[in-house]
């Protein structure tokens, strides 16, 4: 068998074991990692839509509480006077409201009334018999201890999954003696199922676990799902993964199973990445083979048949400079012919460099990746095309920059310190930092450094990264979705949470002043009851402008429920928190709505006390703001 031959056979078989090798490694290793990366997304999505779930649970619960502390309710659970039905108890209250059942209920256990509406039809309907069973004496929904009692969740009816909020009846002071329970309830059903998809953008199911068949991947789930693991994850098909948890009903039992449905983009992605990896491999793989077998059939063995016949020439000649071809099957026997090879390799070596060079040139020059070439002072000696492409600087403008130039300011301590580790000889494999194009814009990139060495020291340092700035966009916006209120953009009640440990926290460690202010709309149902329910919308949104352009930038604007908001005021002491409530008021009030609709504010202040909690603080600010409304609203008042 000719040399040629054997080279064919070798090269073939190196190849086709490589290819092979990295593929079951790439499949075992980098898809296991996408699938544990896709695992973890689907949990976040879970956990997404139970927050949406939840939110939805506190609105009715905060409107349940509107409705049950007011005086108008409190004499009503005692009179019963027909007037406040005709008044209040009316469709476009439960359409404003956006429930489907409303129940009074005596605090001797007597119903005092009860209505059913239907939000689809806009008609009235009979009260579901099975929810007044929950109603009887002693049962939880009727069970409120003190003024501040309060239960809200899910309950199963025959006729569906409710949202339901129970609250005790007591007069807009919050003063007792409880007279009764209000009782408000939403279907969860296939219109408010949609519109949370639509609103999570993505797709969820609510399974009852009463029923008597459940799907087979319900039935998987319910069995993986415990205390120690609420959330299960499951993929369905190549293009669908789905995540399961149980929500449990007002009595703590388990109730309904919540099923997420995401594309598999993140799999596929890696999947993708696997096979695009594969292809350029064959095709580097091949091109090198092919490479090798025309040098070597050229360069080498030509040569070699050639050489014996013309050796004595050579020898009468001495002309060294020619370079004979030869023939035969062993050429390292004879030592001329190791000679001329050898010729022939320093020859084809300088060739085969300049062609490597080559395509690494080209391989650089056209990778996906933005890939840099820095210096030991922190200078581009070179960057690609993607590179350029993405940042908009020219090769000869980065190669005049430090790589500092393009980092955001708050990045630069961060990357110095990783690129301090790399001049060292350390290979940081997962860096994430956030680049400044030339045209100004943020861009977020992850990727690797690796350094370089040349005679034992380091020489240069090579980075591959990627424009990640589209995934931090959606990170972002998801974030936003679940920590900020969807019609005013201010935070929402569990953003508000967050923020108050956080400052609270602060408080208790370096001692600086911390101010809560509550504040709400005077008369707004009345507002909402004149003009309609888009316009009390327009009137909350506006009045969030207005609000954010005279707080501090450090301040926190959370809307707390219906038309009540709270203000953090960080590093404030209450007399500062006054004047700033002063200055919103004022500006409220002095701003003409459409309409011509006068809109004032009443406001409660209050300052943290070392002593506090976060109940006994966000009390006290309530209390401030029942005051200004007891002393005759558009006013702010002070509680310490």
């Amino acid at each position: 068998m000719t040399l040629l031959k054997k080279t064919l056979i070798v090269v073939l078989i190196s190849l086709l074991s490589t290819i092979s090798i990295l593929y079951i490694i790439s499949r075992i290793f980098l898809l296991s990692s996408f699938e544990k990366l896709e695992e973890k997304d689907t949990i976040k999505h879970v956990q997404i839509a139970l927050n949406s779930l939840s939110r939805s649970i506190d609105v009715i619960n905060s409107k349940t509480g509107d409705w049950a502390i007011w005086d108008e309710s409190y004499a009503f659970i005692e009179n019963e006077n027909p007037e406040f039905i005709k008044t209040n108890i009316t469709k476009s209250a439960f359409v404003e409201l956006e429930i489907n059942v409303m129940v009074y209920v005596h605090s001797s256990g007597r119903i005092v009334y009860n209505k059913a509406f239907d939000l689809m039809t806009k008609k009235e309907i009979p009260v579901p018999q099975s929810l007044i069973k929950h109603l009887l004496k002693n049962s939880l929904l009727l069970k409120h201890s003190d003024v501040h009692s309060k239960h809200a969740g899910i309950i199963l009816l025959p006729e569906g999954p409710m949202l339901i909020a129970s609250r005790p009846i007591l007069t807009s002071e919050v003063q007792g003696p409880i007279r009764g329970t209000l009782i408000f309830g939403r279907f969860l059903d296939d219109v408010m199922i949609q519109k949370l998809s639509e609103d999570l953008q993505f797709h969820i199911t609510f399974l009852r676990l009463d029923v008597d068949k459940i799907p087979s991947d319900f039935q998987w789930a319910k069995s993986l799902i415990s205390e120690k693991r609420e959330i299960v994850v499951k993929p369905l098909n190549e293009k669908i993964i789905s995540g399961y948890t149980i929500l449990k009903d007002i009595y703590g039992k388990p109730a309904i199973i919540i099923k997420a449905d995401l594309k598999r983009d993140i799999l596929q992605h890696g999947r993708n990445t696997i096979y695009s990896f594969i292809i350029l491999l064959i095709f580097i793989g091949l091109l090198l083979g092919l490479l090798i077998m025309l040098f070597l059939n050229k360069l080498v063995l030509n040569r070699i048949l050639a050489l014996t016949k013309n050796v004595r020439e050579i020898a009468q000649r001495r002309d060294l400079s020619i370079r004979i071809p030869v023939k035969g099957k062993d050429e390292l026997t004879i030592f001329s012919i190791e000679f001329n090879r050898m010729l022939e390799e320093l020859s084809r070596a300088d060739i085969v460099v300049r062609n490597s060079e080559e395509k690494f040139k080209d391989i650089f020059e056209n990778a996906n990746d933005m890939i840099q070439i820095v210096n030991e002072e922190g200078r581009f000696l070179d960057v690609n095309r993607k590179w350029c492409e993405t940042l908009g600087f020219s090769k000869e403008e980065a190669k005049q920059k430090h790589f500092t130039d393009i980092v955001r300011k708050d990045q630069i301590p961060y990357c110095i310190e990783n690129f301090k580790k790399v001049v060292n000889g350390e290979s940081i494999e997962q860096l994430e930092t956030i680049y400044i194009s030339k045209d100004g814009r943020e861009i977020y990139v992850e990727g690797n450094v690796n350094p370089s060495f040349k005679d034992g020291k380091f020489y240069v340092c090579r980075g591959i990264m990627r424009d990640i700035t589209m995934r931090k966009q959606m990170e972002q916006k998801l974030v936003q979705l679940a920590t900020t209120d969807a019609l005013t953009n201010a935070y929402n009640r569990a953003k508000f949470e967050e923020l108050i440990k956080s400052e609270i926290g602060r408080v208790k460690r370096y001692y600086y002043p911390l101010s809560l202010i509550m504040f709400d709309i005077d008369h707004f149902k009345k507002i909402n009851d004149k003009h309609g329910h888009i316009y009390g919308d327009y009137i909350l949104k506006t009045l969030t402008e207005i609000v954010k352009e005279n707080m501090r930038k450090t301040d926190y604007l959370i809307r707390w429920g219906g038309e009540e908001f709270m203000i953090i005021s960080p590093n404030t002491d209450v007399i500062n928190a006054k004047v700033l409530s002063e200055r919103i008021r004022k500006a409220v009030e002095d701003f003409n709505f459409d309409k011509n609709e006068k809109v004032t504010l009443s406001f409660g202040v209050t300052h943290y006390i070392q002593s506090d909690t976060e109940d006994t603080f966000v009390k006290r600010a309530d209390d401030a703001l029942y005051k200004a409304k007891e002393a005759g609203r558009n006013r702010v008042e002070v509680s310490v």
